[in-house]
């Protein structure tokens, strides 16, 4: 089945929900102009949002619609989901900390200097990560450390996606090429040329078998 998410943002008056729509997640009223980014955890059951002006981020939990919990982010901050665990990080800084995503409790932090992007595996062991010049590694979520470095020709990196196996990641790059990785030889599957500037959005099939 398909499952469709609508986040609106209120005022005193409720808003009907969209044609569609099957739950409205919260509702809140402020001055900022919106929010200012959102991820869901692969098992598609918790969404994670966060305000940069407020300095916090909120765990929802999508069958009831319930606010689990409030933390505090740094302002800038870059926020990754996968299992059941979640990872976060100033943008102009190179501290990551791993914790779980219902209680709060954190795991493990780790330094990745100039790091640029990064992004968990569905069931959250790896953690990939991306630095300014292109480098590109995996580290361990449990250890905190550096497990793998996936080596190629590039200069910057715009995204990173796992695959819903977890058995392949994708590298999108601004000079329109999109690397897939197999994350255990560590081997690379394929380089495509998209064409174009750059490639900022990448998916997967549910069957990991399409890019």
């Amino acid at each position: 089945g398909v499952t469709l998410l609508a986040l609106a943002l209120c005022t005193a008056a409720p808003v009907p929900l969209p044609s569609g729509a099957d739950l409205r997640i919260g509702s809140v009223e402020r001055r900022h102009p919106g929010m200012d980014g959102m991820v869901l955890t692969p098992g598609g059951r918790i969404l994670v949002t966060w305000e940069e002006s407020f300095g916090h981020a909120i765990v929802w939990d999508l069958q009831s619609g319930a606010a689990l919990r409030k933390f505090p982010v740094p302002y800038g901050v870059t926020v990754a989901a996968g299992g059941a665990l979640i990872a976060t990080a100033p943008t102009w800084g190179d501290r990551i900390t791993v914790s779980n995503v219902l209680s709060g409790r954190s795991l493990v932090s780790f330094d990745v200097p100039d790091l640029q992007k990064m992004a968990l595996s569905p069931r959250g062991g790896r953690l990939a990560v991306a630095t300014r010049g292109g480098l590109v590694q995996l580290w361990d979520t449990t250890s905190g450390r550096m497990t793998r470095s996936l080596d190629g020709e590039r200069s910057d990196v715009d995204s990173l996606v796992w695959s819903p196996d977890g058995k392949a990641l994708a590298v999108a790059l601004p000079t329109g090429h999109v690397e897939v990785w197999d994350v255990d030889t560590p081997r690379l599957r394929h380089r495509v040329a998209h064409g174009g500037s750059g490639v900022r959005v990448v998916a997967f099939s549910p069957d990991s078998g399409t890019l």
